[in-house]
């Protein structure tokens, strides 16, 4: 059975206005902050290719697919994701600061091959969703 999750990496700002992380803030806000897609755990170096992996998902994103229960740590092989906002343009007059932003799709990526997300990497990373 498919659930979606919410990526949220462990330890990051969200969205509170924290002075003295004022590059991270602006960083998870933009949603620059993430994870890489990884490759079926449980396989070694052959494997099929990755599809639907061609950006990588940011802070917020959903990502709907199946629980695999190994013995290092639980999975989710992904079937469907889609990032949170899209933005394409550049932030400018933040102390003269011009910062370009460019963030994926906000439309759900189907047909998903070979991508696979751990449930925890320094606490927990995937938060399941009220369906």
């Amino acid at each position: 059975m498919s659930r979606t999750y919410k990526l949220q990496h462990p330890g990051h700002c969200s969205g509170e206005v924290c002075l003295s992380y004022f590059v991270l803030m602006i960083s998870n806000l933009y949603g620059r902050e993430g994870m890489f897609w990884r490759r079926n755990p449980q396989l070694g170096n052959n494997q099929e290719k990755q599809v639907g992996g061609d950006d990588w998902p940011r802070n917020g994103a959903f990502l709907k697919g199946k629980v695999h229960k190994l013995p290092d740590m639980d999975w989710l092989e992904v079937e469907e994701w889609k990032q949170v906002r899209k933005l394409s343009n550049t932030l400018q007059n933040i102390n003269n600061l011009s910062i370009h932003f460019q963030v994926g799709s906000t439309k759900w990526v189907t047909g998903c091959v070979n991508l696979w997300m751990p449930f925890e990497q320094g606490g927990l990373l995937l938060h399941l969703q009220d369906e």
